[in-house]
């Protein structure tokens, strides 16, 4: 049996491992007869949401792009446990692995959010979903890759510990956010 990682490498997956905003937008016209970016999408009704992610990711997915920048960060991760924690209702988590595979990228787990948490914002989630985890105990480090200052800043300021660091992500640029807690 394999040694266990001491290491965890955290990433989102919308506009951070991935780029869906092109098969989202197409999708969201389709749906609602009008382009929506990602951030109105997330706004709209649980249903009409879940109907624009499932076109997204079925007729539009040959517009979804890998991040190259988070391929490589992926790629380059030996001895670390990678991790997909992705907001997107667990209804997805199909799609979502079959697009990860496809990629072959270098993934130890994809964690989608189940349908009894879609009333919490998703960093909330991911959040409680780390204590669930028991990260903090289980790992020497924790790595967090987000597309979002104000996620990466909410992650920051609730897990307080030295073991963490935060990355930006923006567009394909991997951006320290902050040192470990209390090094600033």
């Amino acid at each position: 049996m394999g040694k266990a990682a001491k290491n965890l490498l955290l990433v989102d997956l919308d506009d951070t491992l991935i780029f869906t905003e092109e098969s989202i937008s197409r999708a969201s016209k389709e749906v609602t007869g009008k382009k929506k970016d990602l951030r109105a999408v997330a706004k709209l009704p649980r249903e009409l949401k879940a109907q624009i992610y499932d076109l997204a990711h079925s007729k539009y997915a040959h517009h979804i792009v890998i991040n190259p920048a988070m391929a490589q960060v992926l790629g380059r991760s030996q001895g670390t446990r990678n991790v997909v924690i992705t907001a997107r209702p667990t209804s997805l988590h199909k799609h979502t692995l079959s697009l990860i595979d496809s990629y072959g990228l270098n993934v130890h787990e994809v964690v989608s959010r189940p349908d009894k948490h879609l009333g919490i914002t998703g960093m909330e989630w991911k959040l409680k979903k780390l204590k669930e985890m028991q990260a903090l105990k289980k790992y020497d480090s924790i790595s967090i890759f987000d597309d979002k200052m104000e996620n990466i800043r909410y992650l920051r300021d609730n897990l307080k510990s030295d073991k963490m660091s935060y990355f930006l992500v923006a567009n394909d640029a991997v951006i320290p956010a902050f040192n470990p807690y209390g090094k600033d």
